[in-house]
């Protein structure tokens, strides 16, 4: 790697802008990396880009650039943490890197609660929780919510529970797979980003996605829908009456998942897909009818 340095923090990142898009990476890492690297919000950055950026600085951060060009590793997890909702959570190896997209899940929760379509003191349970992002941010956004996160793996659980003990939101974690973990149950609102992506499109998924981030979390048999078909199988068991399942799934699954929708639910269901920022399928959206 040739970045030269010139002096700044502003001249740092702009050689490694430039490194990174010579080695087909995303030039726009270079940014959030260095903010990360110096625990800095956009504001901080204003202030400081043109102070001079200490020797060791550069050292840790030309040496992090390397790799995520080299190695196509993940920013995110070389900084060990990654923004969610404004909420800065812990990530690992072992969970999934939020995804922007996702933070559609709280909007929609958010407003339903707060319009008090989600009852203030529903129960609510995330289902492959991950680094906690959907539930410790649900509870943050919508205190009063009673939430429940669940994940099969027992590395998983360990990231989500610093980061509730972090950002101080009171949930329960549980170990178990699926509908397992919350046995005997029910619940006003269901949440998921399950694995959803079917080994079939190994083609599509970016590179740095297939060789650091957990397979656990990305793949699912039958073609990525088996944990969708399992979710909707046992959905009236853990539903309540007037509930809902909300699941991100992928941009092409949605026509199969209504089908699914339509062959296995009871006609007391309703079912609908909601679109992205980029108008692509991205939820399954369930309701039971009910109180």
């Amino acid at each position: 790697m040739n970045i030269v340095f010139n002096g700044s923090y502003r001249e740092a990142l702009l050689g490694a802008s430039s490194f990174l898009s010579d080695q087909a990476c995303e030039e726009a890492i270079a940014y959030h990396y260095l903010l990360g690297l110096m625990g800095w919000q956009a504001s901080d950055w204003y202030r400081h880009q043109f102070q001079t950026m200490p020797a060791a600085d550069y050292a840790l951060y030309e040496a992090g650039i390397q790799r995520i060009a080299r190695d196509h590793y993940p920013y995110q997890y070389l900084l060990g943490e990654a923004y969610f909702y404004r909420y800065n959570f812990k990530v690992t190896p072992a969970t999934l890197i939020p995804r922007q997209e996702t933070e559609l899940l709280v909007d929609w929760v958010k407003e339903g609660y707060q319009k008090g379509q989600v009852p203030r003191q529903a129960q609510v349970v995330d289902i492959g929780t991950g680094s906690g992002a959907i539930a410790i941010t649900l509870k943050k956004e919508c205190p009063e919510l009673a939430i429940t996160a669940t994940d099969i793996s027992a590395e998983a659980l360990a990231v989500a529970r610093d980061n509730a003990q972090a950002l101080e939101a009171d949930i329960d974690l549980v170990q178990g797979d699926l509908y397992q973990a919350v046995a005997g149950q029910t619940f006003d609102l269901i949440v998921s980003n399950p694995p959803y992506i079917g080994r079939q499109e190994l083609d599509e998924v970016a590179e740095d996605v297939q060789r650091y981030e957990p397979d656990l979390a990305l793949f699912a048999p039958e073609e990525g829908y088996a944990i969708y078909y399992r979710l909707i199988d046992d959905l009236d068991q853990y539903l309540k009456p007037g509930g809902s399942l909300i699941a991100e799934i992928g941009y092409k699954q949605g026509d199969r998942l209504l089908a699914y929708c339509r062959a296995h639910l009871p006609s007391h269901y309703h079912y609908r897909i909601e679109e992205d920022f980029a108008g692509h399928d991205r939820f399954l959206v369930v309701s039971k009818e009910g109180a």
